[in-house]
């Protein structure tokens, strides 16, 4: 895998048309003899390879630093999760979308503030009222600035665990389905590539049903 120091400090030979450092997932970065620095991802589609342009990490005759070699695997991320689907990434609109989109706006609480913006009409008035509410109140502190892929089954059960400790077990559970909700629909756009909140299934304490005696 590349570091930062080889996607600087790497040259291409005078006399070889391109210089391609490869990084995983096939993302790699092509370097041409004029100091251009450009990442791609190759892939197959229809039987055929191809391969899309993730951005410049720098351009010919400047050191400036566009998409950082972080923002070229997300990129190269969000490409993947869309082949997946089926979808041809080169199809332009949703290329601009995915070379353009960062760290910034694939954070927990920015997904899930624009999930539930779509649910307004969908959902009756309490209930979302109180979807957003617990998301402001148990979750967001803790990680709604983490991007969703940063967000593992492990840590989302540490969060999960301290609405537990106050007493709260039902609070918990709902919870772990709300934010399940957030993850299927950062897998639909693009944002991560898996539901952290399924491998908590039977993790949590269970929800004790006190019934009235007789």
């Amino acid at each position: 895998m590349l570091t930062d120091a080889d996607c600087r400090n790497a040259r291409c030979p005078p006399d070889r048309a391109r210089l391609r450092l490869s990084d995983s997932g096939n993302l790699y970065l092509q370097i041409e003899p004029n100091g251009s620095r450009r990442w791609f991802w190759k892939y197959t589609a229809g039987g055929k390879e191809k391969r899309i342009s993730l951005g410049h990490y720098t351009e010919a005759g400047s050191s400036k630093v566009q998409t950082s070699l972080k923002a070229a695997r997300e990129a190269r991320d969000a490409a993947r999760s869309l082949h997946r689907t089926g979808v041809d990434p080169t199809q332009k609109k949703q290329l601009e979308k995915l070379v353009n989109q960062t760290s910034a706006d694939a954070t927990f609480e920015v997904v899930a503030r624009e999930l539930h913006a779509t649910k307004s009409d969908a959902w009756g008035t309490r209930y979302f009222e109180r979807w957003i509410e617990r998301m402001e109140k148990d979750l967001f502190p803790w990680i709604g600035s983490l991007p969703l892929p940063q967000i593992s089954a492990p840590l989302l059960l540490q969060t999960l665990r301290r609405i537990e400790s106050r007493g709260a077990n039902e609070t918990a559970h709902t919870l772990r389905q709300t934010s399940g909700q957030v993850f299927r629909y950062g897998v639909a756009t693009g944002r991560c590539e898996r539901n952290p909140a399924a491998d908590l299934h039977g993790a949590l304490r269970p929800i004790i049903v006190k019934h009235m005696a007789a």
